[in-house]
């Protein structure tokens, strides 16, 4: 059965019903190991639309999405070439922008193609607004893994009121406040950000003002830093702090010392093995750089406590795909 490539952006809800909008940018993600589709499924429950904005994808990533928006009025399609040049990230940062532009709720939620929402946050995280009424940009807790192995524990600002000086900031790792020359012109948004900044200086003595709130939800949300070893070193080969550090041929894709990871993994097919040797790795690369303290003792999490919709994957060597109109998957 032929697909039919879906229309460039579906219908948007009525933004008078619309509480909170899930937004993703994404770019060949099938062939970079993304578990999206999952991350799309499990977020869904917990917003009123969810805005994928996709990067001119050249791998079956829009076509993937076009069947999930196909059976799910809620998720929202667009396309948005990304930057031929990108400086310290801002290639993915501006596709997220444009995702963020897009999403139409009185609360917004920036959900990264590998992130999974466990089912136990779904309600705490739709009570968000309601519980902290006077809060505008919300800290959320994660876990970062290597296939099973959690290897960071940190929180991300991720969930903020619709606010037009709220963007995403850097390469995408965070929302924030920004105030663009446009922004001058409202004299809200400036009294706003002047009584932001003037509690910022007073902040030990009212600090209940500040408008950030660190969230404590039922779970972390589960980023998969690497779920699949076939695609995962390509991955890596684009990162920069690795292309900046000497010992990036360790783990660059096309090295020796990756070649023989991936053979290793072929031959034997023991995937916590593969992590294993990729987390010793990693923690080698890091272990002169400021970001070490990120690196935590190795823990692994048994698989049945990984979100369900994740664990069908766990185990695999790239993410699977089917023929189009294979109702198995997406």
């Amino acid at each position: 059965m032929a697909l039919h490539r879906p229309p460039a952006t579906n219908p948007a809800p009525d933004p008078g019903h619309l509480g909170i909008s899930g937004f993703m940018a994404i770019r060949d993600g099938l062939r970079l190991g993304y578990p999206f589709p999952e991350a799309i499924r499990a977020a869904l429950p917990a917003v009123d639309e969810f805005v994928v904005v996709d990067g001119h994808s050249s791998d079956g990533t829009f076509e993937q999405l076009g069947r999930l928006a196909a059976a799910e009025p809620k998720l929202r399609l667009s396309q948005h070439r990304w930057d031929a040049v990108s400086v310290n990230g801002s290639a993915i940062r501006n596709a997220l922008e444009q995702a963020r532009s897009l999403a139409r709720g009185e609360y917004i939620w920036q959900v990264d193609a590998n992130e999974i929402l466990p089912p136990e946050d779904i309600e705490p995280l739709r009570m968000l607004g309601a519980s902290y009424p006077g809060k505008e940009l919300f800290g959320l807790p994660y876990v970062q893994l290597l296939g099973s192995i959690e290897f960071t524990s940190e929180v991300r600002w991720r969930f903020a009121r619709n606010l037009p000086t709220i963007h995403p900031l850097y390469d995408g790792w965070t929302l924030g406040y920004r105030l663009g020359m446009r922004d001058l012109s409202r004299p809200r948004e400036l009294k706003r950000l002047l009584k932001r900044a003037s509690v910022r200086v007073a902040q030990d003595r009212v600090a209940t003002d500040l408008p950030e709130q660190i969230v404590v939800l039922p779970r972390p949300l589960f980023r998969y830093y690497g779920l699949f070893p076939e695609p995962f070193l390509e991955k890596m080969a684009g990162k920069q702090f690795f292309q900046q550090n000497p010992e990036y041929r360790r783990v660059a894709a096309g090295s020796p010392m990756a070649e023989s990871l991936l053979a290793t993994y072929r031959s034997t097919g023991d995937w916590d093995g593969f992590w294993d040797s990729v987390y010793d790795l990693h923690s080698r690369v890091l272990h002169d750089s400021p970001l070490n303290k990120e690196i935590r003792t190795r823990r692994k999490i048994p698989r049945d406590q990984h979100p369900a919709v994740i664990q069908p994957l766990l185990g695999l060597p790239n993410y699977p795909t089917s023929e189009p109109g294979d109702s198995r998957r997406p």
